[in-house]
Formats: structure tokens, sequence, C-alpha cells
């Protein structure tokens, strides 16, 4: 990719630039729940992770200055993210959307605009899709990252959905 920067004395100079490129990962799981009781705990999670599934979220705090922000701080089931800070940006009855906007994520595995989307149960079916940008050079730790999310998603879902029914019953 070209940009074209112009000097002070009128210069047009060229200079390349290094293109971005998407990353994109998905993990999608069976559930055993009701989808609305699972569903509730995931638009709860701030609350719901914590007791649910303590060996992989320590703890969920929420800014009090902004209530769509919060930390996450990761368990031991977790051994290569152990923090992020994410901003709630949808929260319906259709699906779950935060961004990660400081942690582990962006600093450790060099990535930018990670958003991730968590999809209300369909045929017992539970998606949880991410995307980030990331320069070329960056590509082995993007793999990582692909890596380390499916096993928290995975291991998220599974653990929730494993909770509920045992409550349940």
């Amino acid at each position: 990719m070209a940009c074209e920067i112009a000097s002070a004395g009128g210069v047009t100079r060229k200079m390349e630039m290094a293109s971005e490129t998407e990353g994109k990962g998905e993990v999608t799981v069976m559930i055993k729940s009701q989808p609305d009781v699972l569903w509730s705990a995931i638009r709860t999670s701030t609350i719901m992770f914590p007791v649910a599934i303590p060996d992989l979220y320590t703890s969920i705090t929420p800014n009090p200055k902004n209530s769509e922000e919060r930390q996450v701080t990761y368990g031991p089931s977790s051994p290569n993210i152990k923090s992020s800070t994410e901003v709630i940006t949808e929260n319906t009855e259709e699906v779950f959307i935060y961004r990660v906007t400081g942690g582990d994520i962006p600093s450790k595995y060099h990535v930018h605009d990670f958003k991730a989307i968590i999809s209300y149960p369909i045929m017992q079916r539970m998606s949880w899709t991410w995307t980030y940008r990331y320069s070329p050079d960056h590509q082995t730790s993007a793999s990582k990252l692909n890596a380390d999310m499916a096993d928290i998603a995975k291991q998220t879902l599974e653990k929730l959905d494993n909770f509920l029914r045992i409550k349940s019953t």
C-alpha cells in the first residue's frame, strides 16, 4: 500500500506502508441447557462468569465511570491471557458484542480492533466469533491469539452450560 506525503517544499514522496490483515476465529458449541437460561447467563456475564467458571474468570469488574466498560481478570485455566479491558457495545436478545481495548490481547498478540460476538443459540448451537486487525509481521502472534481465544470461548460455553445444567437439577 502506497501513501503520498507532501513536504514543505512541495515535493511529494511515496512511502510504502505495511498493509493490515483481518484475522478472525469462531467456536461453535452444542449446548444442553435451555437456550434462554444460557443466554441470560451470557447477558449477565459480569456477575455469572466468575461464579460459574472461577478457574477461567477470577473477576470481572465494571468501571464505575462507564457501565459498558469492564476489567476481566482470567484464572489458571487461561494460561496465556490474564487480563483484558472490554467495552460492551451491544447486549440484546440476539447478540452480545464487546471490543477489547486493553490488556493482553492487544499488547501480547499485537492486534487491534478486536471485536467479539456471542450469538443467541440456534438449534442448541451457540457461536462465539471474533475479528481483529494485525500487521503481516505479526501473523504468528495472531495465530496464537486464535488458538488461545478458541480455548477460552470453548471452555466458557461448555463450562457455563454444565454449571447451569447442574444448577437446574
